[in-house]
């Protein structure tokens, strides 16, 4: 399972290598702020059983990344006996090593977004009770700039994606193109939805957009061209990250839509087909039973 193929322009080979064959094992890193509850709203609506790994924000001393790796591991445990077709969550790539040897033929799918956009999205997420401890992520950020400057906002697509801590960003853009069977844009949502839509071989029906942000007086943002490169630079391999796949998928736009014009038309002529075949083997068992009687 690999991106490569469909950077390089061998759309068909790219199809071949990463589609839904026997009922493969789907896993969607959601970052957040990336436009993701919509679209694993999608996924697990068409591959069941499905599961989400939730946070669980009450710890009780626990840390987040002990809480994650347990998390991975209660799913796994589950998994031996429910054989999920798709799961999802706010899970690091570097925690799911122990799913990888259990589905070593994982369909990783992940979802990207301008570092700007992103981090302001999350920053006014972050600030409404839709985020159960808002009030403690208001103490201690008082603004978007104190949010800007905090260690642990810098990078977070590139940490939630690396395998390694601090993966340099062109050896993390390299695993991931050989990795990941979908790295898709929220710029570029429909294109990029559609595509892996089709690698599933489902119907992409109207676009969804759940948990949308609600407006308050504690998460408004005067977005200026100055804020927004004040983010760029304290997220420098997020930008790379996010410009490579951008350029990627960019190039190949206008060969990889004509290409799902095609696949849309096969398609339709099999299902119609399958529908014809339907429709007649019920009129024969229609006629055979009458004949009978």
């Amino acid at each position: 399972m690999s991106m490569r193929k469909l950077f390089d322009g061998d759309i068909e080979g790219y199809f071949n290598d990463n589609a839904d064959f026997d009922k493969a094992f789907w896993f969607f890193v959601h970052i957040p702020k990336t436009a993701g509850s919509s679209f694993r709203s999608e996924l697990a609506a068409a591959l069941r059983p499905n599961a989400n790994i939730t946070l669980n924000y009450a710890l009780d001393g626990e840390s987040f990344e002990s809480w994650r790796k347990n998390a991975v591991k209660r799913f796994l445990a589950e998994h031996e006996t429910k054989q999920h077709r798709f799961a999802s969550g706010h899970i690091m790539n570097g925690l799911l090593g122990d799913l990888r040897a259990v589905e070593p033929n994982t369909r990783m799918v992940t979802m990207l977004r301008h570092p700007a956009d992103r981090l302001i999205s999350d920053f006014r997420y972050a600030r409404t009770p839709m985020h159960p401890p808002y009030q403690e992520f208001i103490k201690r950020y008082p603004t978007i700039q104190d949010y800007i400057a905090a260690p642990e906002s810098a990078d977070k697509m590139a940490v939630f994606l690396e395998s390694t801590p601090n993966q340099p960003a062109k050896d993390l853009i390299a695993e991931l193109e050989q990795t990941f069977s979908f790295v898709g844009l929220t710029e570029m949502y429909p294109l990029t939805r559609r595509t892996l839509f089709s690698l599933l071989n489902i119907n992409a029906g109207p676009v969804e957009h759940k948990r949308k942000t609600e407006d308050t007086a504690d998460n408004r943002v005067e977005v200026t061209a100055e804020l927004r490169e004040q983010i760029i630079k304290a997220n420098p391999r997020d930008m790379a990250l996010y410009r490579h796949f951008r350029a990627g998928w960019v190039a190949q736009r206008e060969k990889l839509v004509e290409h799902l014009k095609q696949r849309a038309i096969v398609t339709a002529k099999a299902e119609t087909k399958a529908r014809k075949h339907e429709a007649l083997a019920a009129y024969n068992a229609a006629k055979d039973s009458g004949n009978k009687a």
